[in-house]
C-alpha cells in the first residue's frame, strides 16, 4: 500500500471459512517482514491477531515463524515455522 507504505494481504485457507486480513512492515535492513493478521478464532467465536515473521537468512534461504494465542489460556505460542530453500 504506497498511501500507508505497509505491506497488506488476505489469507485465505483450504481448511476454514474465514480469512485472515493481514498489514506488514519491512525492517531497515530490508531482511524481515513482520506481520499482524486479525482473523476470527473458529473455536472462541471472537477476533484474535496471529503475528507472522519472514527473515531472510541467505541468498536463496528465509524462515518463516508464525505465532498465535492459544484460544484456551490467550498465551502466544509459536504455531508454525518452516525454512524455505529457492530451488536452483
Amino acid at each position: 500500500d504506497n498511501v500507508s507504505k505497509k505491506f497488506t494481504s488476505i489469507w485465505i485457507d483450504n481448511h476454514g471459512t474465514g480469512m485472515a486480513i493481514g498489514e506488514g512492515e519491512l525492517s531497515k535492513d530490508g531482511k524481515t517482514l513482520s506481520w499482524n493478521y486479525t482473523f476470527n478464532c473458529p473455536l472462541t467465536g471472537k477476533p484474535v491477531i496471529m503475528r507472522q515473521i519472514e527473515t531472510i537468512t541467505g541468498p536463496n534461504t528465509k524462515t518463516l515463524e508464525v505465532f498465535s494465542p492459544d484460544p484456551k489460556t490467550g498465551k502466544e505460542y509459536k504455531m508454525m515455522f518452516m525454512e524455505l530453500t529457492k530451488k536452483k
